[in-house]
């Protein structure tokens, strides 16, 4: 089960995430022009796919490398 995807919303695509295996949310808007392996930047929303593409690998990889030190209830 996918846990990102790309939307198409009024000519500009959008990064979401799923959460509680129902809800997709529109993932933080940020701009990077040009960061590490991703030279195209990332974007969302975007008119271009690719950036979109990026700003998910750019997200999933911060997201990934974040240690949890102590989880709480």
């Amino acid at each position: 089960m996918a846990k990102y995807r790309i939307v198409a919303r009024d000519g500009r695509f959008f990064a979401q995430r799923k959460y509680f295996r129902c809800f997709w949310l529109d993932l933080p808007w940020v701009s990077l022009s040009g960061y590490g392996q991703w030279p195209a930047g990332g974007e969302n929303p975007s008119r271009q796919l690719p950036l979109v593409e990026n700003y998910i690998e750019i997200y999933r990889d911060s997201v990934n490398k974040t240690k949890i030190v102590k989880e709480f209830d």
